[in-house]
């Protein structure tokens, strides 16, 4: 409740900061970021565990991964809720977590360590940019609504370095592409503000995702339905 709570009073300076526009960038600190991360995150509970494990099963070859011990690298970790879920789910995965934000890093450690699995997840406070991994991951997910346009080019980069050639990269379609006779809900437009204010992406759709990761190398797009939208697969070429 107290997470709902704090996420209904930035939603409304948002709002505020929208009608009375200021000399400022639009931007968020630590504590406002800590605030989303857990508005957007889910805790490893059963359910969540129940619906992870539903998005998997609708990608066999990226289970298979996870089911044998990965590793798998998680950019954009928020508060872990899908990187934390994934490693109650698979008790021989391991994985690193990239987060840039210190408090919301801080919270992600502190949540590991709730569910017993800092023995295997390594949460590292930086900038994905600056990843210097080489083919050391067979697995990435990458929260790519939560990067800007300015660095996302680089970001999947750094990526396709550190996955081991044949290493396999998923990314999820969050915002369906509307369709002129579609009507926004109210959250939609808080959503659509809050992104285009920060120059993130909005509504990308997962064939707009698949061009991207081809632009950084990646082959073989696969668009498949999942109970939390539609999801692409790209791989790393194995040469």
């Amino acid at each position: 409740m107290t997470a709902v709570l704090d996420a209904v009073e930035l939603a409304r300076d948002q709002v505020a900061q929208a009608v009375r526009p200021s000399d400022q960038e639009p931007g968020i600190d630590g504590a406002q970021a800590l605030v989303l991360a857990r508005d957007w995150g889910v805790r490893p509970t059963p359910g969540a565990r129940q619906l992870i494990g539903m998005l998997y099963e609708a990608l066999p070859e990226f289970r298979a991964r996870l089911e044998s011990g990965g590793p798998l690298l998680d950019v954009g970790s928020g508060v872990g809720g899908a990187l934390l879920t994934g490693l109650t789910l698979f008790d021989k995965l391991h994985a690193v977590g990239v987060e840039s934000v210190p408090e919301v890093a801080a919270e992600c450690r502190r949540r590991a360590e709730m569910v017993g699995v800092t023995n295997r997840v390594d949460i590292r406070t930086m900038d994905a940019r600056a990843l210097r991994d080489e083919s050391a991951f067979s697995v990435c997910f990458w929260a790519q609504p939560f990067f800007s346009q300015d660095v996302r080019a680089d970001t999947l980069t750094a990526i396709f370095r550190a996955l081991r050639p044949d290493g396999l990269l998923l990314v999820q379609e969050l915002f369906p592409p509307q369709t002129a006779q579609d009507e926004p809900t109210a959250r939609t437009r808080l959503d659509r503000l809050f992104f285009t204010q920060r120059n993130f992406p909005f509504g990308l759709s997962a064939e707009e995702l698949a061009t991207e990761g081809r632009r950084a190398g990646f082959q073989d797009a696969q668009v498949t339905d999942s109970p939390l939208g539609r999801l692409v697969l790209m791989r790393k070429p194995d040469c």
